[in-house]
């Protein structure tokens, strides 16, 4: 006679005390990713110096890259706007401009005194004046002859471009163009040819105003007559900034009244972000040789308190916004908003467009 085994009862209680605590565990860690955002910002509240907060932040941060990369944020998402909350598009709120003003030169005055040799020597002493002159006020844009603005670019201009071209375009007084190539810059012209097409074009689109945004691809070697160039070298820097002094006579010269040079954001990537402060150095100091030519820091609006990079940043009305896509360099919509913003307060200085878009944000040393 076969025996049935007798089945073993006294494991039952373990089984289904392990299962327990797998579905709880389970159950927290998805409450968690479902909910990372709202985490992140109670970690952010902490004291700045205290460890919970430094640590908090940080595997947060990386939970709610998680989170939005798998749109298991979703439902969070659908609920807040349900209930009015935390939407993307927030009420303008009222903000003050500032007038910028410049200091006139120094004067010197010049005095010989005889010596003993016969000789004279000459001493100079700089008197300073208290003198100010204010900066000319800004050109008045009307609906009757808006300005034509042309937006151009490689692969960051993709949500940036679409974003200033909406906000200047609300102005009423604004006619913009957004034009942008992926994988393109002013390196690699054996893929898209930017003066070439900026030639064809401009006749074209006849801007006013354009606004050039490239860098994304140009972290690369250039070939000079056939010699290759290695970045982070005095050649390579000469070489790049020949061709940005390039493009921006090009433009102008083709009758553009003013080019606003925006510069490259810190990017997470360390190798990348090495190479931007050189990519904005050459941006910067070709524009400073050009009256029509403004260049917009735009590194540390997307950094941290600490200066770093970082994915999220607090938006206009204090939310939390993840300002950066998952490759740690283009633009989510919040940060494109947030960089076409910065943008315009930049060319309103020049052009009046019956819009306050807030004070000026100055170029801090990393810029």
């Amino acid at each position: 006679m076969t025996m049935k085994p007798t089945p073993d009862t006294a494991s039952t209680p373990m089984k289904s005390a392990g299962a327990v605590f797998v579905i709880g565990l389970t159950t927290l860690g998805l409450a968690t990713v479902l909910n990372a955002a709202s985490i992140l910002q109670t970690a952010e509240r902490q004291d700045a110096d205290s460890p919970v907060r430094t640590v908090g932040v940080a595997v947060m941060e990386r939970i709610v890259t998680l989170s939005e990369w798998t749109r298991l944020d979703l439902p969070r998402r659908w609920l807040d706007t349900a209930l009015g909350r935390n939407q993307d598009d927030p009420a303008p709120e009222e903000v003050t401009t500032t007038t910028t003003v410049l200091a006139v030169p120094t004067s010197t005055t010049t005095t010989q005194a005889t010596v003993d040799s016969g000789a004279t020597t000459t001493t100079t002493t700089e008197v300073p004046t208290s003198t100010t002159t204010t900066l000319a006020a800004p050109r008045v844009v009307t609906a009757a002859d808006p300005m034509a603005m042309w937006i151009i670019g490689d692969s960051l201009v993709k949500y940036f471009g679409p974003e200033l071209a909406n906000l200047a375009f609300d102005t009423g007084v604004v006619d913009p163009t957004v034009d942008y190539r992926v994988v393109s810059g002013l390196i690699a012209r054996n893929y898209f040819d930017w003066p070439d097409y900026v030639g064809d074009r401009m006749p074209v689109v006849a801007p006013d105003v354009v606004v050039v945004l490239f860098g994304g691809n140009d972290h690369q070697a250039i070939f000079v007559d056939g010699v290759r160039i290695e970045e982070h070298t005095p050649e390579w820097m000469e070489a790049y900034r020949g061709r940005v002094a390039e493009m921006m006579d090009l433009i102008l010269g083709l009758g553009a009244d003013h080019i606003y040079w925006v510069g490259l954001p810190v990017m997470r990537d360390d190798d990348i972000n090495a190479s931007v402060p050189e990519l904005n150095s050459a941006y910067a100091a070709e524009a400073a040789e050009r009256d029509a030519v403004t260049f917009v820091p735009a590194y540390d609006l997307f950094t941290d308190e600490s200066g770093d990079y970082t994915t999220h940043l607090r938006d206009d009305e204090g939310e939390l916004r993840r300002m950066r896509s998952a490759d740690g360099a283009h633009f989510e919509p919040a940060g494109a908003r947030r960089l076409a913003t910065h943008v315009l307060r930049y060319l309103s200085v020049d052009f009046d467009l019956g819009v306050d878009f807030g004070p000026l944000v100055p170029c801090p040393p990393s810029c």
